[in-house]
């Protein structure tokens, strides 16, 4: 929370529930209602490597993490949403 990332970040935590289908990053610039997708994976990740997020070509600001892990009926858990500031 409140990390302030450049570049390239690897975005690490644990993507599994019962019954899991898959799940996906992505992150918004703060303010706006606008969700970008990083990356997403039908394997469950346990305390690991999530993803990798480019920064890169964000300008700097505050922006917001999401993860969204979804199940076999379609139904998902509340996300996980983390608060960044990117400085490139």
């Amino acid at each position: 929370r409140g990390a302030t990332l450049s570049g390239n970040v690897q975005v690490t935590g644990t993507a599994d529930i019962e019954e899991f289908w898959y799940y996906k990053l992505e992150f918004r610039y703060e303010g706006l209602d606008h969700w970008h997708y990083i990356t997403g994976q039908y394997d469950e990740v346990n305390a690991n490597v999530l993803g990798t997020w480019d920064t890169t070509p964000l300008p700097n600001g505050a922006y917001q993490v999401r993860l969204v892990v979804v199940d076999r009926t379609g139904n998902y858990p509340p996300p996980c949403e983390i608060p960044v500031h990117v400085k490139n």
